[in-house]
């Protein structure tokens, strides 16, 4: 059976740890014999293309780095000189005993344990496939609950509910949104009058989010509006329809965020379920078992 990743692109780019794997792993032989005797293919390993002192570099190998080189300009005859260089520059190495230096071992252990750590990513995938109406089903909650729209808006974030019913007050004598923002919201936007710019509904923190879409163009809110960030004062300003993007644009991006939250949750499992000790004390376990940081609501 083929690996998933040969038909599933995106899993290069799920575990970041397994990234810094270098490439001179893959030597492309399935044998190495620097003294020159006879080669005898491993079953199944695919039609000999190349002998270097004996080693044959093999069809899967070279597929192997053609896999690796996805998307770049590479031929196959350059790929092919590619893996004989490695593969003479390995024959180097083990005669020179290179396989006994304690750095390499440390490297080889490493390199080797990414590798199965990808092939169990793989697996997981493998066991759980993605059917075509499950990522039809994310792509039309992810699209509908946008409602298709865009919103331009400014804000006065204040302390408390009292200071922004004073600021409410204010607009509604004929205060200058802006210049209120710029004099009195404690927010970053502050500075720029409040200014928001374009943002989708999902952008931002639900409280915040509803309260912009029910208000009107031109229309600022008449009730403060709580969020963990404070107290804000909205004007929307304006808004504008969207065309949703089209299913096949962002299939392959809806499938890596359900498997990238698949294995996160397989992770979290396995975490949950293991000994784990730090034992250096300027080092925590990180709250995210994937890239081990924690998610946090944007604040407008």
């Amino acid at each position: 059976m083929k690996s998933s990743s040969q038909n599933n692109p995106s899993i290069r780019h799920l575990l970041p740890l397994l990234a810094g794997v270098s490439l001179l792993l893959f030597t492309g032989c399935e044998q190495t014999n620097p003294s020159g005797a006879s080669f005898t293919p491993l079953p199944g390993s695919g039609k000999p293309l190349a002998r270097v002192n004996g080693a044959v570099i093999t069809e899967d190998s070279l597929e192997l780095l053609e896999r690796t080189y996805r998307g770049a300009n590479f031929t196959r005859e350059g790929l092919l000189g590619e893996l004989i260089k490695r593969e003479l520059l390995y024959q180097e190495a083990v005669q020179k005993n290179l396989l006994e230096n304690a750095d390499v071992v440390r490297r080889l252990d490493t390199a080797r344990r990414s590798i199965l750590s990808q092939a169990a990513v793989e697996d997981i995938f493998a066991n759980a496939p993605l059917s075509e109406q499950d990522i039809q089903k994310v792509y039309d909650a992810t699209y509908s609950a946008d409602g298709s729209s865009e919103y331009k808006a400014r804000h006065i974030l204040l302390k408390t509910r009292e200071r922004a019913l004073e600021i409410i007050s204010e607009l509604q004598k004929g205060g200058d949104f802006q210049t209120l923002a710029r004099d009195h919201s404690t927010g970053p936007s502050g500075p720029k009058g409040g200014d928001l710019g374009w943002f989708g509904p999902s952008q931002m923190v639900g409280g915040f989010a509803d309260a912009v879409v029910a208000l009107q163009n031109g229309e600022f809110s008449g009730e403060p509006i709580q969020t963990q960030f404070g107290w804000h004062v909205i004007l929307r300003e304006d808004s504008r329809d969207l065309t949703p993007p089209a299913f096949d644009s962002v299939k392959n991006k809806i499938q890596s965020q359900l498997q990238r939250k698949l294995l996160d949750t397989h992770l979290q499992e396995l975490q949950k379920n293991a000994t784990i000790e730090i034992v250096a004390e300027t080092v925590q376990l990180p709250t995210d078992p994937e890239s081990g940081t924690q998610k946090e609501a944007q604040n407008p």
